[in-house]
């Protein structure tokens, strides 16, 4: 995202100047550091998803297939991804993950047509064994929010099972990780689950290319994101809420 600082009062002659773009989401999440990936429905191009965190900056696909689009029920644009496990549609990070310290968000209305993991973050490439890499989303029932040791290994490092399942329902996941605080998923921007011990950062896969956004989601999908920093640090709650505040109202979440 860039930065810019609004001179009030002051008026410049040539029309022909560039201009900055203020959006919404500008105003609201603008400002907070550490921003690697912000993904949009409302911004593709050529099929192609823009990693609105960087300038100019497309994703490429690792798969086949068309994204499609249709809208929440406050009329908000959504990324329409369809049911069945050989559906994909992964778009590839452009950027590295910093390995000791991220949060990833996603907002999402799964369905209830096929059972299958819908990930918002999983490595390309298999794990060799005792690796960790980002592997993070609903599991297979549309009952858990999770997070796995790697992409080849479905150890759980830590899930949360909401009170009602996410079948058909709009909610916003945060999971954030630090090698001083663990792991915590947020539902709603509320904490659902933490563990302080899981210390061990990403030793594979975490590389511009090698990770794979939105990974057979199965549903409606609005942004989602990834910050290099881990925003359950009581440092950085104040950011955590400027994003939960924002993608909630924008998304009718309550």
């Amino acid at each position: 995202m860039r930065r810019y600082q609004m001179l009030q009062g002051v008026q410049v002659p040539n029309s022909n100047l560039p201009s900055i773009e203020i959006t919404p989401e500008g105003r609201a999440m603008g400002a907070i550091p550490f921003w690697n990936t912000l993904l949009d429905p409302d911004y593709v191009s050529d099929n192609k998803i823009r990693n609105r965190a960087i300038k100019a900056t497309l994703q490429n696909n690792e798969d086949p297939g068309t994204y499609t689009f249709s809208s929440f029920a406050n009329g908000a644009r959504a990324f329409n991804y369809p049911s069945g496990s050989e559906n994909l549609l992964r778009s590839l990070s452009s950027t590295d993950i910093n390995p000791e310290r991220w949060t990833v968000f996603v907002v999402q209305r799964p369905n209830s047509d096929a059972a299958q993991a819908r990930e918002v973050l999983r490595s390309i490439d298999s794990a060799p064994a005792d690796e960790f890499s980002p592997r993070m989303g609903i599991n297979t029932a549309n009952s858990r929010a999770s997070i796995y040791k790697s992409s080849s290994d479905a150890t759980l490092r830590l899930g949360y099972t909401p009170p009602v399942n996410y079948n058909n329902r709009t909610v916003l996941l945060m999971f954030t990780f630090s090698v001083e605080r663990g792991l915590a998923i947020f539902e709603d921007g509320v904490l659902g689950a933490a563990a302080p011990n899981e210390t061990q950062p990403f030793t594979f896969g975490y590389q511009a290319g090698a990770v794979g956004w939105n990974r057979q989601m199965a549903g409606l999908v609005g942004m989602a994101g990834l910050l290099d920093a881990d925003l359950s640090a009581p440092e950085n709650a104040g950011y955590r809420r400027s994003i939960e505040r924002f993608l909630m109202t924008k998304y009718g979440i309550n």
